[in-house]
């Protein structure tokens, strides 16, 4: 509301890509995105992500800007603010007016936003971290009550459900590359040999998770 946008948008990073979480506008409130920004030196948001520093411009026909400000009309200033944490850039803040730009104040302002979006974020990374640590102790507590000898992890990230936020991160298990994810697999057959390998079957129609999807497929 302090900058009368007409739209904003959160693109956080994804390992080297960036993904959009969610945006807003007048129109359409709040929605969640899924959309991924790969590098793209012509790309505002790119560029303030890569750079760091914040990158003002205005939709134009046919830029990147215009597919995913499709709400905003032609000549609308755009500003993208990196999201940072010291000297880590977490994402983007993508805020669009009618107007044709944004003051030197009004910049500075985005900027105090994107820090304080940053503190945010990072506090939800640590309870993250710390959820994904105590569901690695609870794993290996039901491992040796079951009475396995080892549980191995083959380094990817739950996929989540379908058009899910986690869904759409390249490093989760459903998006991992067939051939590597073989590989990593195979090592572990190979030292082990087993002599039965119980894993999902092809009809899974009770329960599709991705992650389950590709294991069957592996």
């Amino acid at each position: 509301q302090n900058f009368n946008a007409s739209e904003a948008i959160l693109m956080l990073r994804a390992g080297e890509i960036l993904v959009t979480r969610a945006t807003w506008s007048h129109t359409a409130g709040a929605v969640s995105k899924d959309a991924i920004l790969t590098q793209d030196e012509s790309d505002p948001a790119w560029m303030a992500f890569s750079v760091g520093r914040p990158f003002q411009t205005q939709v134009a026909k046919g830029s990147p800007g215009q597919a995913r400000h499709s709400s905003s009309p032609i000549g609308a200033a755009v500003l993208h603010v990196p999201i940072q944490l010291g000297s880590e850039c977490l994402g983007v803040l993508g805020i669009i007016r009618p107007e044709p730009n944004f003051s030197p104040e009004e910049v500075t302002e985005a900027i105090q936003l994107a820090d304080a979006l940053a503190l945010i974020l990072h506090n939800a990374q640590l309870l993250a971290a710390t959820r994904e640590d105590l569901r690695r102790r609870e794993l290996a507590e039901a491992a040796a009550i079951i009475g396995y000898d080892e549980v191995v992890w083959l380094g990817y990230r739950d996929s989540g459900m379908a058009d899910s936020p986690d869904n759409a991160d390249p490093r989760c298990f459903a998006r991992a590359d067939l051939d590597e994810a073989v590989e990593r697999l195979v090592t572990v057959i190979r030292r082990e040999r087993p002599q039965v390998i119980i894993t999902y079957p092809e009809n899974q129609e009770g329960y599709p998770h991705p992650d389950h999807l590709r294991v069957h497929e592996i």
